[in-house]
């Protein structure tokens, strides 16, 4: 099943048109309008299904049948269980729909599929410095599995010799994995990213290329073709109306932006304390949003107890904080800008000053003193406040640029990455001059991807591979691809000074520098919108380096044989 993923991807093609262009729905009939409907799903798969503070149902699936029982005028009782009970509950007819089921033909045996509403992928997950590369590795291994999941599935069928650890969630199954109670977990590749952040897992990791796709649908009792016609057609009716798109994208978004709003405001408030009486109204702006912030929390907590209206309110709240950021980085502008031409026009004064001294006699001591201040203690203070308002002005404008990269739409296309890499590199010597690397190119395939911010992303790397050279020497980058299973993947290595271990999953941080007195410039955004870039793109981006001997960056896209877009959940 994940051996051979080119055979996979035309099967994964060939199901899609059965799916989803030979279907022809029909609308539901009075037997399934004149009763309530039982539906159920993971009570721990996010974002998909999950429980939200409230102990109520949530998630895209839920959300996404919610909306096709309006369409469709349905009456659907939603509950959430562990995963291996529904599975069973449908398969012996006790309810009459999942509301996310990945297909396989073992299980269409025994329930019935819409048409798919999502695609994801699997991958292997381990502990940091694990020797497993992939799955011919996981032989005499002990493997974490969702009992009844796809995975699950997958190892049973698969010829693989390994003692299976079943659990009930994802979020057991990941904790003891970081406990150390097996070497390795199988689940999907973003369900398993987003449980490992907000459990702070960070001990584990995804190792080796992504597994082939699984499609993820309705699933409904075995026979029942009058309520797989109505699920089919009311998904139908939300692609056409443009309300799978809108659910779609704000379910893409909480996964993404919360814990960098708040790192952006921390940060923020920090930088603003540097400087003192010049930057008064900067405290104040901090101060300011720090308040309106808490007050919008507030706010949204009190109302989400309301569960009809929490779309709305979650998407209120992602707006509002964008906007804040937004405004006030743009805000800022002004004060900074005030603040670097009074201190050069400060400097004039001092010269005028200076002049107008020596063309008046005054004693030797204090010609003297008044000589020192002004060219000696004025420049210094000068010089101080022109490059803290400078240093201001850059953490706004990357501030600007990751708020900016969550709502800019993706063009995705075959990349010919030759070309885009020619033109990365060019960016990288019109804007440093100076700097003279050796950087050569191999032969690479082509992806499937975003060409203009896949292009910003190879920028930086390569920036980062020349700032980061060894001192004193010519900067030696070397780029090279291959293609496998279908995903290209992509090298940038250099000869630089190298990442320690415990540094090489924090360069992707917001503001993180490998050191934060070196002479090189920038800010520490560059990789992290490198990898907003890439997770946009639906890949895979990670670090090998060793101090002193260099560092390469790898980045897995999609091939472009796959039928499906890199935004789908």
């Amino acid at each position: 099943m994940y051996k051979n993923c080119p055979k996979q991807f035309t099967l994964v093609f060939f199901l899609i048109l059965i799916f989803s262009g030979f279907i022809q729905a029909q609308p539901a009939n009075a037997d399934i309008n004149d009763r309530q409907l039982v539906a159920k799903d993971d009570f721990d798969y996010p974002p998909y299904s999950f429980l939200d503070d409230n102990g109520s149902p949530t998630g895209f699936n839920i959300e996404l049948l919610k909306k096709i029982a309006v369409e469709m005028d349905l009456d659907i009782r939603i509950e959430l269980d562990p995963w291996s009970i529904v599975r069973n509950e449908l398969e012996t007819g006790q309810i009459d729909i999942i509301a996310g089921m990945y297909y396989s033909p073992e299980r269409d045996k025994k329930v019935d599929f819409t048409q798919p509403h999502s695609i994801t992928y699997g991958a292997i997950f381990s502990r940091r410095g694990s020797d497993i590369r992939s799955l011919e590795q996981l032989n005499d291994k002990t493997i974490i599995v969702l009992e009844a999941d796809i995975m699950h599935d997958f190892l049973l069928e698969s010829d693989i010799a390994a003692d299976i650890l079943l659990v009930e969630s994802l979020t057991e199954g990941f904790r003891k994995l970081a406990a150390g109670n097996a070497d390795c977990m199988l689940a999907e590749n973003q369900q398993g990213r987003y449980v490992i952040r907000k459990n702070k897992l960070g001990n584990i990791i995804t190792v080796g290329p992504p597994l082939s796709p699984n499609l993820y649908c309705f699933a409904v009792t075995e026979g029942d073709t009058q309520l797989l016609d109505a699920l089919n057609e009311g998904l139908n009716r939300l692609k056409a109306s443009g309300e799978y798109d809108r659910l779609f994208a704000k379910w893409r978004q909480s996964m993404h932006h919360k814990n960098q709003v708040r790192k952006i405001l921390a940060y923020a408030a920090l930088v603003m304390s540097v400087l003192s009486a010049l930057v008064a109204v900067i405290f104040f702006w901090s101060w300011t949003l720090r308040k309106r912030v808490a007050e919008k929390t507030q706010q949204l907590q009190t109302e989400l107890a309301e569960r009809k209206r929490i779309t709305k309110l979650l998407n209120l709240k992602n707006e509002e904080l964008e906007n804040i950021i937004y405004v006030n980085s743009h805000d800022l502008r002004s004060p900074i800008v005030n603040i670097t031409g009074f201190s050069t026009e400060l400097h004039f004064l001092f010269d005028r000053l200076e002049k107008i001294l020596k063309e008046n006699s005054l004693p030797d001591d204090v010609q003297a003193e008044i000589s020192h201040i002004i060219d000696d203690e004025v420049p210094q203070c000068v010089k101080f406040i022109t490059s803290n308002a400078k240093k201001i002005d850059d953490l706004q404008s990357g501030l600007l640029k990751i708020s900016r990269l969550g709502t800019q739409t993706l063009n995705i296309t075959n990349v010919n990455m030759n070309t885009l890499v020619t033109e990365a590199i060019q960016l990288q010597r019109d804007k440093h001059a100076d700097s003279s690397p050796h950087i050569s190119v191999g032969d690479l395939p082509t992806c499937f991807a975003d060409f203009d911010q896949l292009r910003l992303a190879i920028y930086h790397l390569i920036d980062n591979a020349v700032k980061y050279a060894q001192p004193d020497q010519k900067a030696v980058v070397h780029i090279t691809g291959s293609h496998e299973d279908g995903y290209s993947t992509y090298c940038i290595s250099d000869k630089g000074i190298g990442i320690k271990p415990q540094y090489q999953e924090k360069v992707f941080e917001m503001f993180h520098r490998l050191e934060p007195s070196s002479p090189v410039t920038g800010e520490g955004l560059g990789l992290t919108i490198v990898r907003r870039i890439i997770d946009r793109l639906e890949g895979r981006i990670w670090v090998e380096s060793e101090v002193d001997a260099g560092t390469q960056v790898f980045i897995s896209l999609p091939a472009p044989t796959q039928n499906h877009s890199p935004d789908q959940l």
